[in-house]
Formats: structure tokens, C-alpha cells, sequence
């Protein structure tokens, strides 16, 4: 409340004289959410930061729903394909009114596989074979061979078995893995079987 009164002195032809106490009507001050858009799209398995911030100094509730998870300011992308959705509120005090919510989309994406490495024999000679091998990859995609060009082997797709089929040609070997419903594909190659 602030209920105020005024009193203007008396002096020596007048006594004192006063007025109030009269209401003066309070109400909260408003504010605003500052909150930066965060980079769209947004791979499966990213994260990054958020600090929205309000006018008032207040601390900002932010609510993560969709393809992601919040925690202690970092968000983390769990979906390829739903999109994340934050929702900053400010809900106010004595001083300040709520604030207007403020809402940031964050699209969602597939993500690249990290590390995926193909690893061809050396010394495989006429008649004989070797196997091709991989390691590293993301997500639970099929890894297929292939010999492309190659004219002196030949690769089963499946196992990466190279049989040498003309010792002058050449066996370039390329590998790759499927993407899924979270990962791209991925490829390494051509590499040269000696």
C-alpha cells in the first residue's frame, strides 16, 4: 500500500493544516524474456546451451517438450525427426507481472556417423583372398563392399571376402553403411589392396 499525507506548517496567522491520507493505486512493473534462437536444424544426439534471461532479473523456467531433453541449461537432441520444441516462462513476483511466454522450434535432422574407418588387406596374392574389414559407425546400418572398377578382384558385398582374379589389374575397395532412422550413411574408400 502507499497511502500518503500531506501537512503544510502553520505559522503565525494560521494553525497547521493537513490532507490525506489518500491511496496512490500500485501495480507490478512488466517485463520481457530475451531468449536467442539456437541454431536449426539440429542433429540427433546434438547439444548446445540456452541462458534466456528476463528484464526483471527473475530466473527464466524454460520447458523442453518434442524430440529433446533439458538439463541445467543444456538441451539434447533425441529425435531425427521431431522437432524440439522451449517454452522460456517468467511467472513474476510482488514487483513484476508475468512475463509474455517466449517460444524457440528447433528442427530436427539426421546425424552424420563419427569415425567410421575401412581397413583392406595388403599381400593378397593370385588365386588367394583376403577380407576387407570396418570399425567405427554410428547407429545400427548394414555395411555393404564394393570393388567399383577394380579390374583384378573381385569382393563379396556381404562378407568382404576379395578374391584376386588378375594380379596386373587393379582392387580398390570402398565400404559403406547404411544409414537408419537416426544416422546418414557413410562411406570410406576407395582404399588399394596390394
Amino acid at each position: 500500500t502507499c497511502d500518503i499525507t500531506a501537512t503544510k506548517a502553520g505559522d503565525s496567522n494560521y494553525n497547521a493544516a493537513s490532507d490525506g491520507p489518500k491511496s496512490v493505486a500500485l501495480s507490478p512493473a512488466s517485463q520481457t524474456i530475451t531468449f536467442a534462437q539456437p541454431t536449426s536444424p539440429a542433429a540427433y544426439g546434438a547439444t548446445f546451451s540456452i541462458a534466456p534471461t528476463a528484464s526483471s532479473g527473475l530466473t527464466v523456467t524454460v520447458v523442453a517438450t518434442g524430440g529433446c531433453t533439458l538439463l541445467t541449461g543444456v538441451v539434447t537432441m533425441t529425435s531425427s525427426s521431431t522437432a524440439c520444441t522451449l517454452t522460456a516462462n517468467q511467472a513474476g513476483n510482488n514487483n513484476y507481472s508475468a512475463a509474455p511466454a517466449v517460444v524457440r522450434t528447433v528442427s530436427a535432422g539426421l546425424a552424420n556417423q563419427v569415425g567410421f574407418t575401412l581397413t583392406v588387406p595388403s599381400g593378397v596374392t593370385f588365386g588367394a583372398t583376403g577380407t576387407a574389414s570396418t570399425s567405427g559407425g554410428s547407429g545400427g546400418g548394414a555395411v555393404t563392399y564394393s570393388a567399383g572398377s577394380s579390374t583384378g578382384c573381385t569382393i563379396d558385398a556381404n562378407t568382404g571376402v576379395i578374391t584376386v582374379t588378375d594380379a596386373s589389374g587393379t582392387c580398390d575397395i570402398t565400404a559403406t553403411k547404411a544409414g537408419d532412422s537416426n544416422y546418414n550413411a557413410a562411406s570410406d574408400g576407395p582404399k588399394s589392396v596390394a
